[in-house]
């Protein structure tokens, strides 16, 4: 924000990521502490976001910002920027109903050289405390778990894409009827949203669990079954086994963990469409998956634990 400039600082002052619960705890990041701006600053920042509404000038904005950051660097301070700058994005940009989005390899590289950094591939990781590891002990002898239980998230959050990169909920309903029957002593847990529908049997987790536990609970599942989302990154983070049903919106290789976790995709030739809650083509992507193709990966799953 323009405020912050005048105060020497190439973030927004009002904001920090040490209570994310994606950074908690982890001991390779350092954070800012977030300050209370004056109404005059408050007042400077909006004048400035008139102009900046404008993408030109809100990119050449955000590059030059990006420069003083680096200057600070090469002297030797710390790169310490803020990260929700447009010119960070994986998006190239947004048209009145699409995302466009940006090429160069997986969207972790394309923000990393952002930042002047470069990785060979995709990573990430969820820190977790002692406390957290006691809740999931006593939520595990609440329903008598074992390490033998698996995880799953039917919904998807809607708020950018709509439902594009949901699996239609009946699939849902038909593949865990046929789980049940193929492994009656698995229990099924079900995390994710209060109003995504209960699917058979499971436990009934949707809306009351924290994001952090969530990710727990993948971490100690056999499996975890999801679309492409916040859950399939920490699943990643966590380490969990992963089964990724995923659409066209954008394709795994630029947004997934295809290496590491197993993904079934039709890579449809409309994809990666980037549309904002709208398809012509009646979901083809997701319509193509059936329930028979991914009950047999969840069979070799459970029955090898291997990739």
């Amino acid at each position: 924000c323009f405020s912050d400039l005048l105060r020497g600082v190439y973030w927004d002052r009002e904001v920090s990521y040490r209570d994310d619960p994606v950074f908690h705890l982890n001991p390779n990041l350092s954070f800012t502490d977030a300050e209370t701006k004056s109404y005059f600053e408050k007042a400077i920042d909006r004048f400035a976001f008139l102009f900046l509404r404008l993408p030109i000038l809100r990119r050449y904005y955000e590059t030059w910002v990006q420069r003083c950051s680096e200057v600070t660097v090469k002297k030797g301070g710390a790169r310490i920027v803020h990260v929700d700058m447009l010119i960070h994005s994986y998006a190239q940009k947004q048209v009145s109903n699409r995302m466009l989005w940006k090429s160069g390899g997986h969207v972790t590289q394309i923000i990393g050289r952002g930042f002047g950094l470069d990785f060979v591939k995709p990573d990430c990781e969820m820190i977790f405390s002692s406390d957290e590891e006691l809740w999931l002990a006593k939520f595990k002898k609440k329903y008598g778990l074992t390490d033998s239980f698996v995880v799953i998230e039917p919904g998807t959050n809607e708020e950018w894409f709509g439902s594009l990169r949901s699996w239609p909920i009946e699939r849902w309903v038909e593949l865990t009827q046929q789980f049940i029957t193929n492994f009656p002593r698995v229990p099924l847990v079900q995390i994710g949203m209060e109003e995504t529908r209960l699917v058979n049997a499971a436990i009934d987790l949707r809306g009351k669990t924290t994001f952090r536990q969530a990710a727990l609970l993948m971490r100690h599942s056999s499996l975890f079954v999801g679309t492409e989302g916040g859950l399939m990154h920490a699943a990643k983070a966590t380490g969990a086994n992963a089964l990724i049903l995923w659409g066209g919106v954008t394709l795994p290789e630029f947004a997934g963990y295809p290496g590491t976790q197993r993904v079934i995709c039709y890579y449809v030739p409309c994809a990666p469409c980037g549309n904002l809650g709208w398809c012509d083509n009646d979901h083809i992507c997701m319509r193509s998956i059936e329930v028979p193709q991914v009950l047999s990966e969840i069979k070799q799953i459970l029955q090898r634990k291997v990739y």
